[in-house]
């Protein structure tokens, strides 16, 4: 989808912002792009309109949370507008994606708000976090489980360095499993027991294809935000950057223990925990500590941005990039890409060349006769590289 377009004097058409339309929460973010492409953030804003309430029970978007939104992005378009920025991004996630009016809020927000909506795939979303995690971690060497917890879902990505391995897409989100177990307010024994089974269940049948095992765990989003905020309030830290920061599962463990016991007015004055997630907190924590216990993991590091990072670095290098590549240049990425996944793999480059070779002689044999189509010779040839 284009991005719209604001006319602009040059000194000012390297702004740019970003709308993400969660399951939870709408969020704004504005940007100046900068040399080497990056960005420096000029305003942050954020709406909790809690758009896909009762999603799961009802399959629509909740009707007041639906006027609440367009409302959001109506001073959210007039404080990008304040900004003057050049170009501008809505994407909207799970609750768009999966309600049976979706669409219809999709043309409302076009015709009442006049912003036009992109409503990406769980892959591509999970692909957009990645590629913040990219950016922002030195992953050389190390499997990694990324997992992206929003309001409706959370994806996982596993990756070999900066290569995805999987992507896993689940119906986990902290609303949704909030909802579906009860977990607002105090939660009895029973009852979290039910909805830890559940999340493992869950999890089991979204990653059973999985054959990596990660070492590293990285979490971006509100929940994995609010969780460093508590663990570091609760070792008297609070105020430290969260980015990096790490917390074990015996923290998080703890917290969770804690928390569910708690009803939701006492976990708004919990130091680290803001009082519009205190109802949806238990849920996103069981949900981080069945990853861990999934993938056997110990420790996660926190990111502090994610989705809306992501979308803008993609715009950022899709405006410094030509509009088209030469061909050559697109054949040359891709031996280059090849050649470094092969060689993070510990593939036998001179061997997986020549079965390659052996490949291409006989698939091109077989296009000469009429019997395989030449445009698929690129996927075998890579194919043949990687078969190690």
């Amino acid at each position: 989808m284009e991005s719209q377009q604001f006319f602009l004097s040059p000194e000012l058409s390297h702004r740019l912002a970003a709308i993400d339309i969660g399951t939870n929460s709408l969020r704004l973010i504005i940007a100046e792009a900068l040399r080497g492409g990056n960005y420096r953030i000029l305003d942050e804003e954020k709406a909790t309109t809690r758009l896909g309430k009762g999603l799961a029970s009802t399959g629509r978007l909740d009707s007041d949370a639906v006027e609440q939104s367009l409302e959001a992005l109506r001073r959210m378009k007039q404080i990008a507008a304040g900004f003057q920025v050049g170009d501008l991004r809505v994407i909207a996630t799970c609750a768009v994606r999966e309600a049976e009016n979706g669409a219809q809020f999709v043309n409302r927000v076009r015709d009442e708000v006049g912003l036009e909506i992109e409503v990406i795939s769980a892959q591509r979303e999970a692909h957009l976090a990645f590629q913040s995690v990219v950016r922002n971690f030195n992953l050389e060497g190390k499997n990694v489980v990324v997992a992206d917890i929003g309001g409706g879902s959370t994806e996982l990505v596993l990756a070999s360095g900066t290569y995805i391995e999987a992507i896993c897409p689940t119906p986990l989100g902290a609303v949704r499993v909030t909802e579906q177990y009860g977990s607002s307010g105090v939660l009895s024994h029973s009852g979290f027991e039910q909805m830890i089974e559940g999340i493992d269940r869950e999890l089991r049948r979204q990653t059973r294809k999985v054959l990596m095992e990660p070492h590293v765990f990285i979490g971006s989003g509100g929940t994995f935000t609010t969780l460093a905020e508590m663990a570091l309030a609760a070792r008297g830290q609070a105020g430290l950057p969260l980015r990096g920061s790490e917390v074990t599962r015996a923290e998080v463990r703890h917290l969770l223990d804690r928390l569910r016991k708690m009803p939701t007015e006492a976990r708004r004055n919990m130091p680290g925990l803001s009082a519009d997630r205190a109802d949806i907190i238990v849920a996103g924590v069981a949900i981080i500590d069945r990853i861990m216990q999934r993938f056997d993991l110990n420790r996660v590091l926190i990111h502090d941005r994610g989705v809306r990072d992501g979308l803008l670095l993609s715009m950022i290098d899709r405006s410094a990039r030509p509009a088209e590549k030469a061909s050559s240049d697109v054949a040359r990425e891709r031996e280059e890409a090849i050649d470094r996944f092969a060689a993070n793999c510990g593939v036998d480059n001179r061997h997986s060349r020549q079965v390659a070779r052996l490949a291409s002689s006989m698939f091109s044999q077989l296009a000469n006769m009429g019997r395989a189509n030449a445009a698929d010779l690129p996927l075998l040839e890579a194919a043949a590289r990687l078969q190690d």
